[in-house]
């Protein structure tokens, strides 16, 4: 049903009625077509990302890659359903697509440097194990994601948005509360250290302990293997950015300070021989 302005009467009341009635009759069926194919379509998408995570398994995909893809599928084609229900209700869609490609490309880059660092942490830390079972791979695949998941809970904890010496000073200006090297390993272990880890050892590490230019981090080894062969995790020193390296390629003479990961397993004698220390106060 059409409506216009035509004859229309400004002092009687029934025309703003009839004018009311009539813009709801022919907006309503818009209305409910778009819902239909909002509803319609957002079902249709969870399916079809959940039957490709289906053949993603049965084909050994990489969980981290898959989850990734999965939910990549899932943002388009919702996406697509949204500009649908736009151009049903009959909105001109040219300055939209810009808008919604911006919001969508905004959620999904960070989404995508998260699952880039998790990947690269995990294939990084997989190259501990000589031999790579299923098992090591989903514990990889854990501690790399959690590992990340702290790091990014830490800065945003610390608002870390400066070169971490810059920062350092804040601290001591009491513009910051916390953001130390030592408090990204403090939150490193309250996150990853209640956790059973069967085929890592997780330790808190320093250099130049009681110096001016101390640091801690933790370090990542293969279960049975020391300080000396691992990863170490530095959420400090790139500042908001997670940053890892092997320990053989790193120039800070790291330190065992404590063994931080709960596990039924007993710890390498070299790490379970350590002596385990109160908690720091003050590092630089």
């Amino acid at each position: 049903m059409n409506f216009s302005l035509e004859g229309f009467d400004y002092t009687d009341i029934n025309s703003y009625y009839e004018l009311l009635i009539g813009a709801s009759l022919s907006i309503l069926p818009k209305i409910i077509w778009a819902i239909l194919v909002f509803w319609i379509g957002f079902k249709v998408a969870h399916g079809i990302s959940q039957w490709l995570r289906k053949i993603f398994n049965n084909q050994g995909f990489d969980p981290t890659v898959e989850n990734f893809l999965v939910n990549l599928l899932r943002y388009i084609l919702r996406a697509l359903v949204i500009l649908a229900v736009i151009w049903i209700l009959w909105v001109q869609t040219s300055s939209f697509v810009a808008l919604i490609a911006a919001a969508g490309f905004a959620k999904l880059l960070p989404n995508l440097e998260f699952w880039t660092y998790v990947f690269r942490l995990k294939q990084d830390i997989l190259n501990l194990h000589e031999i790579k079972t299923n098992n090591i791979k989903n514990e990889a695949d854990l501690l790399a994601r959690e590992t990340i998941l702290s790091l990014y809970k830490s800065s945003r904890e610390f608002k870390i948005k400066s070169w971490p010496l810059l920062h350092n000073t804040f601290i001591k200006l009491s513009k910051n509360a916390r953001g130390y090297c030592y408090h990204y390993v403090e939150n490193l272990k309250r996150d990853l250290g209640s956790q059973n880890w069967n085929f890592f050892t997780l330790a808190w590490v320093e250099a130049y302990s009681g110096k001016y230019r101390e640091h801690n981090t933790l370090a990542i080894a293969k279960k049975g293997e020391t300080i000396e062969n691992s990863i170490i995790v530095d959420g400090w020193r790139n500042g908001s950015k997670p940053f890892w390296i092997r320990r053989e390629d790193d120039h800070y003479p790291w330190k065992l300070y404590q063994v931080i990961n709960n596990s039924a397993h007993k710890a390498p004698s070299s790490l379970s021989a350590a002596p385990q220390k109160a908690p720091k106060t003050e590092a630089p």
